[in-house]
This record gives structure tokens, C-alpha cells and sequence, in this order.
């Protein structure tokens, strides 16, 4: 029996909205099923098909196109490779003896085909380095764009497809078709002079959805040309609600600056810290060894004691990191054995019930944390039914959510409806949920908010621990 099975196309959407789960790592398999579904003649082109591993979604996706003699294997885990590693094992529908080409590969596919490797016995070759992956959130701004001066922005045309072709890093005798594809369904951006309509800069949107090939020739650099059309590229992705994805070589300082000046983000993974000793001697070790965190990725450090901080230190000294942005919040708990709050009532005018998504931008335009696409955070802990509102008749007036870690996050009332107990009104609220369920409440909060303080103490929360947020990256990812 195969053990790739196709996902029929009407459940494209649903292994789509499974990479949400996991965001934004899940941004490269989102984006690539949401440019195929909402591009018919593409998809058709590009002769992509979706496999799962055993015939569930949940395993993750195998995704194939073929243009020409050239064959792609698209591996993308939900949550892991391990189901994907035995059904890769195993499967009839790969040639292991021709050339496949696996595309951006997040490092546990790397790991899971080095695995492969040894068994089938195949050879691994690394095109071009590591690339780094870079996210504008489809709910960012649009930009305004001033033209350079004799300049238009146009898709690519037939005469100019060899121009664009032979600069590319990745040229072949089948990219030719590849840029024609692309063109031919509209998702080239070419910069061109309105004195001879020659091309200067250029971007393409690729069959994954993420922006590839920006250039700008040689002559014409140092004129904002490249920003001009990444911006124009953008702004059409982002007015068809569609996030916008690209991918850089690693040691592609100049499209890295470029990016991150319009407001892309690097993704990151976030990793989890703990101890319940103070001694965190093992864990040092472990972390030192471990092949498991690729210490040239950006990632999280979230909710860190300070016995945890002084580790990550010594170990970020060590591995020739820096830490990008740090935070730091109070932390109030109260007991599972506490009481329920009982002076709960709700007059008639006000409910309280679980936010839909409608919800999401007014939630994320108030979070003192928030960041370009941080919006994306919130539509996750919504659709997990994390967050929760009070309602004045059908005004939303006071929220807090349960965080990822279960802790509660981002209590905030309207500044219209303050000093009239919605705040302490919701926050008895969420304890009873949690303290049915036999769960100690946490909650965390701005160093130096005292209003939050006063109300966690008057509720019978104990403060405990001062704890760190950081956001860590090697030295070599910028200059």
C-alpha cells in the first residue's frame, strides 16, 4: 500500500488553515497552498499535487511539481517529521535515483532527509547556503509609493524574459519557462524607464507565494529602484488579503536591510526554558550539545525565571549570539484551592463569552507588545477559543485572553469603560473557568503597572517571580 496518499483538492483549504497552528514556521506550506488554490491555471502549470503521509493531514504535506525535466519535493511537518520520515521510508512515488530538489527546508526536514540519506543511500548537495525567512502579515499596512522619477512599474514582457532569467542565482536551461510561467500569470513587477521601456529592477511572486528574483542591474543601483518595486510587489499581495513571504540567501546582507526597513519580519522559533532548581548546570550541558536548536536561527526565550536568564547568558556567550530585544514582566498566581469568586452576576446589559475573530485587530491595536503582523498571535489564540470578552449589549468593552503557556495575557478595558469594575468583573470571570478546572491561575503583567497590581493583590493573588521575554539572534544574521 502507498504510503503517500493524494489530499483531494477540497481539502486543500483545511490543510492550509492547519499551518496556522503553528505560526509563523507554518508561513512557508501556508502560503505555498493559498497562491495554488487561489491560482487554478498556476497550479495546472506547474503540475502540483498534494500527498499526506497515510492519507492524514495532520502528518503534515508532500507536495510535487514538475515543469520540464525538473521535479520538486515540497516536505512540510505540521508539528513534526516523524510520520513523514517513515512514509518518505517507504514510498513508491519518489525516484531517489534522479535529481529532487527540496525546497526550502526548515532544519528538521534537513535532518529528517540526512536521515533518509544514510538508508537510501542518496547524496545531499546544499545549493547556495542557508536562507533566512522573512514575513509581511497580510493585515500590514499598504505602502505609499513614490515613482523615481521616468519610471513605471509593468509586468515582465516576452521580450525581456531572458534579461531577467540570466541574472538569476538559479539559472538553467528550464528557467526560461519558469519566468514565462510566472508571467503569464501575472506575477512578475518590472520596473521599467518611461524614456526607452527597458527593464532596471524587477521581483517575481514564485508558485510558493514568496518573492524571488528582486534585481536591480548594476547601473541603476542606490536609486531606491529595488524598494520601489518590492513595495509595488507587495501592495498587490497585500490588497488581495494575502500575506506576503520571502526568502534570502543568508549571507544576502542588502535584500536582509531592504526587507527589514519595509517592515518584514524574520521568523523565529520560540523555545521554552525551564528548571524547578536553581542549579541549571545539566541543563547547560544539554543545551550546549544538544543538535536539536539551530543556534543560528532567531528564536524566543518567553516567560524566563532569572535563574533561567543567567543560563541563557553564559550559553548565548558561548554560541556567539546577541539578544535582539528584552522585556520584562511581574508574575501573580493564584491558588487552585482558592474559592470560586461568587459576587460574579452580570446585569442584564452585559455578557461575557468567547471572541471571534471579528475581534482580532481592536484586540492586537491594544497589546503593548504588539509588532508589524503580531495580529497573527491573536487570530491563533481566537480560533483556539483563548480569548474571552465582556460585552456591553454588543460592544466589546473589557477582554483577556489565556496565553499559549496558560497564563492570562492582554487584560484590558476600553478607556471609555474604565473605573467602573469591568477589569476586576472579567478577571473573577476567567479565574472560575480556571479554577473549575482545577488549574492555578496565573497571570502575567507589565513591570510597573500598579493599577494591575493593585487589583491582582486585592483579588488574593500572590506576586511571585520578575520574569524575562527575549528575542536572540547569532551575530552573523546581521551586520
Amino acid at each position: 500500500m502507498e504510503s503517500l496518499v493524494k489530499v483531494p483538492y477540497n481539502l486543500w483549504p483545511q490543510l492550509r488553515d492547519l499551518y496556522l497552528l503553528n505560526w509563523p514556521k507554518g508561513a512557508s506550506a501556508y502560503c505555498l497552498l493559498d497562491t495554488q488554490i487561489n491560482n487554478p491555471k498556476l497550479r495546472k502549470e506547474f503540475n502540483f499535487t498534494v500527498f499526506s503521509p497515510f492519507g492524514d493531514i495532520n502528518n503534515g504535506m508532500i507536495g510535487f511539481t514538475h515543469m520540464g525535466e525538473s521535479v520538486q519535493v515540497i516536505i512540510l511537518p505540521v508539528n513534526n517529521t516523524v510520520m513523514i520520515e517513515k512514509a518518505l521510508l517507504i514510498t513508491n512515488l519518489i525516484d531517489w535515483n534522479r535529481n529532487v530538489l527540496v525546497p526550502f527546508a526548515s532544519p528538521d526536514v534537513v535532518d529528517c532527509l540526512l536521515r533518509l540519506s544514510k538508508t537510501k543511500k542518496i547524496t545531499i548537495i546544499y545549493e547556495n547556503g542557508k536562507g533566512v525567512k522573512h514575513l509581511l502579515e497580510k493585515n500590514s499596512t499598504i505602502f505609499n509609493i513614490s515613482f523615481p522619477d521616468d519610471t513605471y512599474i509593468a509586468s515582465l514582457t516576452p521580450e525581456y524574459i531572458e534579461t531577467v532569467d540570466k541574472t538569476w542565482s538559479y539559472y538553467s536551461k528550464q528557467s526560461n519557462e519558469f519566468f514565462k510561467t510566472l508571467m503569464d500569470n501575472d506575477m512578475t513587477y518590472v520596473l521599467y524607464s518611461s524614456n526607452d521601456h527597458k527593464p532596471l529592477a524587477w521581483v517575481t511572486i514564485n508558485e510558493a507565494g514568496a518573492l524571488t528574483h528582486l534585481f536591480c542591474l548594476e547601473p541603476f543601483r542606490g536609486r531606491g529602484y529595488a524598494e520601489t518595486v518590492t513595495k509595488f510587489a507587495c501592495n498587490d499581495l497585500l490588497k488581495k488579503g494575502r500575506n506576503v513571504l520571502a526568502y534570502t540567501i543568508e549571507d544576502n546582507k542588502g535584500s536582509q536591510k531592504l526587507l527589514d526597513k519595509i517592515g518584514f519580519k524574520k521568523t523565529f522559533n520560540e523555545i521554552v526554558i525551564q528548571s524547578p532548581s536553581d542549579d541549571t548546570q545539566k541543563l547547560e550541558q544539554a543545551l550546549r550539545s544538544t543538535k536539536l536548536i539551530d543556534w543560528k536561527q532567531s528564536f524566543e526565550v518567553p516567560f524566563a525565571p532569572k535563574h533561567i536568564m543567567d543560563c541563557v547568558r553564559r550559553i548565548i556567550l558561548e554560541k556567539n549570539l546577541k539578544i535582539d530585544s528584552l522585556t520584562f514582566t511581574e508574575t501573580f498566581m493564584l491558588d487552585k484551592s482558592k474559592s470560586l469568586f461568587e459576587d460574579v452576576r452580570l446585569p442584564k446589559e452585559l455578557t461575557f463569552k468567547l471572541l471571534s475573530l471579528e475581534y482580532v485587530e481592536l484586540v492586537n491595536s491594544t497589546w503593548p507588545h504588539r509588532y508589524p503582523g503580531s495580529s497573527w498571535y491573536y487570530e491563533l489564540l481566537t480560533r483556539a477559543n483563548l480569548g474571552y470578552g465582556l460585552f456591553k449589549e454588543s460592544e466589546l468593552i473589557a477582554w483577556v485572553y489565556i496565553k499559549e503557556m496558560g497564563a492570562l495575557g492582554h487584560l484590558y478595558t476600553v478607556e471609555e469603560h474604565r473605573r467602573k469594575g469591568y477589569g476586576e468583573l472579567i478577571l473573577k470571570l476567567i479565574s472560575n473557568i480556571l479554577l473549575k478546572q482545577g488549574r492555578y491561575v496565573v497571570a502575567f503583567c507589565v513591570k510597573g503597572n500598579t493599577g494591575a497590581y493593585k487589583l491582582y493583590n486585592k483579588l488574593g493573588f500572590e506576586r511571585t517571580d520578575e520574569i524575562a521575554w527575549c528575542t536572540i539572534s547569532h551575530n552573523n544574521l546581521t551586520n
